[in-house]
């Protein structure tokens, strides 16, 4: 990601190209991300390769629901923790 900074193209222009790909590729008709089932978050902090070396990590999903996650900076731990409408 570091080659598209230092091209110099907005954070804004970069932001819109991954959610007009993620909606192409991974939001169905219907509006249901099937990369994270609208969440917004992908967490494989369980995946491990064939090897069992760790390799998952806690992300904010590519579709819109996980860029405006990120563009808030909200706490995806926190966030996976707390029940809806309520306080962790």
């Amino acid at each position: 990601m570091s080659d598209i900074y230092e091209l110099g193209i907005p954070l804004e222009a970069v932001e819109m190209i991954v959610a007009r790909y993620a909606l192409t590729m991974y939001v169905y008709a219907d509006g249901l991300c099937t990369l994270c089932g609208n969440r917004g978050v992908m967490d494989t902090r369980r995946v491990r390769t064939p090897a069992g070396v760790e390799v998952g990590r806690l992300n904010y999903c590519l579709c819109p629901n996980g860029m405006a996650l990120r563009q808030r900076g909200v706490d995806l731990d926190r966030w996976l923790t707390t029940p809806p409408g309520g306080q962790p």
